[in-house]
């Protein structure tokens, strides 16, 4: 009987003592900062776990909730958004290099609150004008302005409503 259970195939949560050590530190990297299945999964390529292996502990993590893919996306765009000051389109193609589906990513980015999104962006196109010198035409500032956010993710659009308020703050 004993040899019936030890060559039975281990289920994909099984894990012997030497694959015990590889979960506690996968359960440790989860527990130190949130993460994604591909941020542990990379981890792991690093501690040259096999991709059997490996993917058997992600399925453990997510089954234990060590990795949420929700949690992570709403805890990334919030530090993105206030941390890094990205905007919407930046952390959705961060977010895509993470292998996370559109559906989660698109949830995490209605989370985003509005006010606290214009405001980082009001802030970050008030520092652009003063780093630019206002001789330039106005057009040419504006389209600097909306180039240099864009860059960090922020829809023009966007950065040209902000751009008009304050002209018309200034003007009054």
């Amino acid at each position: 009987m004993a040899e019936h259970t030890s060559s039975k195939k281990r289920g994909a949560l099984d894990f012997n003592e030497e694959e015990q050590h590889f979960v506690q530190k996968a359960e440790q990297y989860c527990v130190a900062a949130e993460q994604c299945a591909t941020s542990v999964r990379d981890k792991m390529v690093q501690w040259k776990v096999e991709k059997e292996l490996a993917d058997r502990i992600i399925l453990y993590l997510q089954k234990k909730d060590f990795i949420n893919e929700k949690r992570f996306v709403k805890f990334f765009c919030e530090s993105k958004l206030h941390q890094q000051k990205w905007g919407r389109t930046k952390i959705a193609y961060h977010l895509r290099l993470k292998q996370i589906s559109s559906e989660v990513i698109n949830a995490g980015l209605a989370t985003i609150d509005e006010e606290e999104y214009r405001q980082v962006l009001t802030g970050l196109v008030a520092n652009k004008l003063r780093e630019l010198t206002p001789t330039e035409k106005p057009e040419r500032l504006d389209a600097k302005v909306t180039s240099s956010l864009a860059t960090r993710g922020f829809e023009p659009h966007e950065v040209q409503s902000i751009l008009q308020t304050l002209k018309q703050q200034s003007d009054n």
